[in-house]
């Protein structure tokens, strides 16, 4: 349910209404946005602020109206329909648990206040799908970049080869990861029988573990990131940290597994030592104690 467009002008209802139509044709066997009559729980579209929506439902302290803040972006369909997926219960793509398997975020490139931005949400599922650069949820390269008189700073970089660090962000439609994820969140056809609860790791998609307690699938950690157990990370949680390795075994020829003896610091896979070394592992040695000593041929 929806309500007051009010203050919009008609070109900006226009949009507005184009979007609603838009989700309503495309998920019509199963999700219906419609004007509102003594609903209480609705949605509202208003011409203030910037861009934003709350996810999902507002329940706190009870079922509240939903406000779609539109103040900046009222005349872009491709905004209107991302604020419209997050009041449908949809983070942001760049938000995966998983995503610096797939971008990096150039921290130096954006304001502090606005770091909050780029946050990772560990409870969030991927709904087995792969990470989507197409995404409408995705945010552009530039977002929030601190000198937009730059053009060629950088905010987010993908890491896949084959995608052009331009293309991702400013999408007018939903991909078709993001139309199947809606689908299988919401029930509709072919996903009738989805279940996103489960009791096994195999019952989840790429990337996913099930996760104890609530029994559901969650995208799994990636290194840095504070675990618990080893399904919690993309490879390993060692010392209670997410970690590429936890033997030297695991590492490249001429590398060893550093801190794999430290709790609560990622291990990573380092180079020997040139020189003084603190441990016999940095310089190639076989005793896993504290030493000091020098690289020898």
């Amino acid at each position: 349910m929806y309500s007051d467009k009010d203050g919009f002008d008609e070109e900006e209802q226009t949009i507005i209404q184009d979007s609603i139509n838009y989700y309503n044709s495309e998920f019509d066997e199963c999700i219906k946005w419609q004007e509102r009559k003594d609903e209480v729980v609705y949605v509202t579209f208003e011409k203030t602020g910037g861009c934003s929506s709350k996810v999902g439902v507002a329940y706190f302290p009870f079922p509240v109206a939903q406000s779609i803040l539109l103040g900046k972006c009222a005349t872009s369909i491709g905004h209107v329909k991302h604020e419209m997926m997050h009041t449908l219960g949809f983070y942001h793509e760049h938000s995966r648990s998983d995503r610096d398997e797939f971008i990096k975020i150039m921290w130096d490139n954006i304001s502090p206040e606005y770091h909050a931005q780029f946050d990772t949400y560990r409870w969030t599922t991927g709904y087995g799908e792969e990470y989507d650069y197409k995404s409408i949820m995705h945010y552009s390269s530039r977002a929030f970049v601190k000198n937009r008189d730059d053009k060629e700073l950088r905010t987010i970089i993908p890491k896949s080869s084959s995608v052009n660090v331009d293309d991702i962000g400013f999408k007018n439609d939903l991909s078709d990861t993001d139309k199947t994820k809606i689908r299988k969140m919401y029930k509709c056809s072919p996903f009738r029988d989805y279940k996103a609860s489960c009791s096994s790791d195999e019952q989840c998609g790429i990337n996913e573990y099930c996760a104890p307690l609530v029994s559901e699938c969650r995208t799994r950690l990636p290194e840095g990131s504070f675990c618990l157990a080893d399904q919690e990370c993309l490879k390993h949680c060692s010392g209670g940290v997410c970690s590429s390795c936890v033997e030297d075994s695991e590492c490249n020829e001429n590398e060893y597994c550093a801190y794999k003896y430290v709790p609560v610091i990622e291990n990573k896979c380092s180079s020997f030592c040139g020189g003084f070394c603190l441990f016999d592992g940095q310089c190639k040695g076989k005793d896993k104690y504290f030493q000091f000593g020098f690289e020898t041929d």
